[in-house]
């Protein structure tokens, strides 16, 4: 059985992570690294230290971008 069956006949499941370390957030964001540590330090997205390395927190940032969804006015006409 090749690798293409295999997985033909497998579900595939996507594994997202619960902690990203913060140079992939930002290069898979593309949120600048300074903006980042002003929503830390905002309380608006949370991250952890573990030694020195700071590691954020997937589902507050989910939290965050949900928070900033654009919700248009809708007048109605008169």
């Amino acid at each position: 059985m090749t690798i293409e069956q295999n997985i033909a006949d497998d579900e595939l499941t996507v594994i997202e992570p619960d902690l990203m370390r913060l140079p992939r957030f930002v290069t898979e964001t593309g949120i600048p690294r300074s903006t980042v540590y002003d929503l830390i330090h905002r309380g608006e997205i949370d991250a952890i230290k573990i030694g020195r390395a700071t590691f954020i927190q997937m589902e507050s940032y989910a939290r965050f971008l949900d928070r900033q969804r654009w919700k248009p006015n809708r007048r109605t006409g008169a």
